[in-house]
């Protein structure tokens, strides 16, 4: 007989299936749809297949779902990582990166941005070591390494490098500054200072504003002490060079600007002023020559007499009133006689020859009184400038 449950051959007497377990029917007849107990097995066969096929799209399903669970989570950490990056944490960034890479280790996208990442740390670490040679003032050493990885960064491009060639140049901002700062401590000339604040010209941060500003005070002071030295030395041109240099680090600067004025007030007060002193000397130096060469002589002593002989005397004495020392002087007198009547004109030269400023010379002649000669009057003079 078979079971009416399971379909398996079963002994006539035996309650239960020893496939199904299952209690048999108690009468020992067989059911109706078990008339055919082949046929029931054959119906039965072709549901194996079909678990297995259950079984395998099952399997395949969960797997499935795991490997799309991972790439989710290596999705999220990948999205993690890049935004991470662009918020300049790289160190952070790198390790969302490793994480997903122990998840997916072949991961083409990952292993590209790992390489990258790694690169792009190396390259800032590099930058961010000169803050030891900036703090030693190993200024042209830092500038070194900055050069380098500026030109390392020639051969990459992407919002990393993006980023890292900002840190790059505030970096290079810092190196500049620092170094603005040491010679700035050493300079004692306008002239000097104006290279310093050239190098500044293209940073804009507070830090840079900082100095520049230390720059111009510094220049503000050194062309106030020389302009001022040199305005009272009456070097006006030297004192407008100078306030004119700190003017060209801060054209506006109001307290340069109130100096260049009171300058070139001065300036011109004083160009007036010796314009006028050299008119008046060239005034009283022609006025010197005209006296000089008309009233170079002055008649300080005449004598006239007749002596027992019959020789009447002319004799006298000269003044050189010049301002320049007079030579051959040459003295013209009128003879008169007793009664008033002209006679005649003579002349006679001084001596000495030579005749310093404010020197004296005298002169002497006489005539044989035959026409009753009594007196004398010096007409002019006559006298050579040396």
């Amino acid at each position: 007989m078979f079971c009416s449950h399971c379909g398996s051959e079963i002994q006539s007497q035996s309650k239960f299936c020893n496939q199904c377990g299952l209690e048999t029917s108690s009468s020992g007849k067989q059911p109706l749809a078990h008339a055919s107990p082949v046929r029931k097995s054959s119906n039965l066969l072709w549901l194996f297949p079909i678990n297995c096929l259950l079984l395998v799209v099952v399997a395949a399903a969960l797997l499935y779902h795991y490997h799309d669970q991972i790439d989710q989570e290596v999705a999220g950490l990948l999205e993690q990582a890049e935004a991470l990056a662009l918020s300049d944490q790289l160190s952070e960034s790198l390790k969302a990166l490793e994480a997903a890479l122990a998840k997916r280790p072949t991961h083409p996208t990952l292993l590209a941005s790992h390489s990258l990442l790694q690169d792009a740390i190396t390259l800032k670490r590099s930058v961010l070591a000169t803050s030891d040679q900036i703090k030693q003032q190993q200024f042209d050493e830092a500038m070194t390494v900055i050069d380098s990885v500026k030109k390392q960064m020639n051969t990459r491009s992407g919002p990393i490098y993006d980023q890292l060639l900002g840190t790059i140049n505030s970096r290079e901002e810092t190196i500049v500054i620092a170094r603005t700062n040491a010679e700035l401590m050493t300079i004692e000339t306008v002239k000097d200072l104006i290279p310093l604040l050239h190098h500044l010209r293209t940073y804009e941060s507070e830090e840079a504003k900082v100095v520049k500003a230390d720059i111009i005070n510094k220049a503000t002071g050194l062309a106030q002490a020389s302009a001022s030295q040199q305005l009272k030395s009456r070097d006006f041109s030297k004192a407008l060079t100078t306030v004119n240099e700190a003017l060209s680090l801060e054209k506006d600067h109001t307290e340069l600007i109130a100096l260049k004025a009171t300058i070139e007030k001065e300036k011109s007060a004083y160009e007036d002023a010796e314009q006028k002193r050299i008119q008046q000397a060239m005034e009283a130096a022609a006025q010197e020559d005209l006296l000089n060469r008309t009233h170079a002589v002055e008649l300080v002593e005449l004598e006239v007499y007749n002596d027992n002989y019959g020789y009447f005397h002319v004799e006298g004495t000269v003044k050189n009133v010049a301002t320049r020392p007079l030579s051959t002087i040459l003295v013209f007198y009128d003879l008169y006689d007793e009664w008033g009547n002209y006679l005649r004109e003579d002349s006679v030269y001084v001596s000495p020859y030579y005749v310093e400023v404010g020197g004296t010379a005298t002169f002497s002649s006489q005539y044989y009184n035959y026409q009753y000669m009594e007196r004398a009057n010096v007409t002019s003079f006559e006298w050579v400038l040396n």
